[in-house]
């Protein structure tokens, strides 16, 4: 066995790009540790320029020629790796909509975990963890007078047992919205960890719809 098999394994990385399958970059193993690294972002090489991918796969093998390999540049570990289920749901997405790995998975992504890291980034993320945990912390609760239809409504969906789909119906103006951010107000309370997903029916609305959200 030579040298470089033993110091060396292959990262699968997928970029922004229309690329059918993930790259193959060098990784020590030393870096590679105990295999946590998936779901990491990375600096990578990417022709003649610098780009940010996202770490899929650790594998001991490469179906190219390790001496036409490059090594990855960086491992960014400001966030915790995303998850196995992110990033199934990505590629999912990707398949389904007949689209490129890479080209899904990235620009979902906020905007500074998909850019290159800055000589100050650092000191970026540290002013940035500290003014999200003061805007938490001192956030006052938003008083909300609800009507019998809405508590009605939120009562059953606070009600439901496991997975349960159910018909909201409500002429505009008559106080939805408020429904869907109880409901998942609630679901956020009894399990902190989880996360709710709510669809926009109309591009127009979202910049209203965040504006909601934020405020509470």
């Amino acid at each position: 066995m030579s040298a470089e098999k033993i110091s060396t394994r292959y990262a699968q990385v997928i970029v922004d790009a229309p690329l059918t399958r993930p790259l193959d970059y060098l990784i020590s193993r030393v870096a590679v540790g105990d295999g946590k690294l998936v779901g990491l972002r990375c600096v990578v090489p990417f022709g003649r320029r610098r780009v940010v991918g996202i770490l899929v796969g650790i594998r001991d093998q490469s179906a190219v020629e390790p001496s036409k390999l490059k090594p990855i540049v960086r491992v960014l570990d400001e966030i915790v790796p995303l998850t196995q289920h992110w990033l199934r749901l990505t590629c999912f997405a990707a398949e389904y909509y007949q689209h490129f790995w890479g080209e899904v998975a990235l620009p979902a992504l906020p905007r500074a975990l998909r850019s290159l890291p800055g000589p100050r980034s650092a000191q970026s993320w540290s002013r940035l963890r500290a003014r999200s945990m003061a805007r938490w912390s001192d956030a006052p609760v938003p008083t909300v007078i609800r009507t019998t239809e809405q508590s009605s409504a939120i009562d059953v969906l606070a009600g439901a047992q496991g997975f349960a789909p159910h018909l909201l119906f409500g002429i505009t103006g008559s106080g939805k919205t408020e429904v869907y951010l109880t409901a998942i107000a609630h679901t956020l309370a009894a399990a902190p960890t989880s996360q709710a997903l709510l669809l926009v029916p109309e591009i127009s609305l979202t910049p209203q719809l965040e504006t909601v959200l934020r405020a509470r």
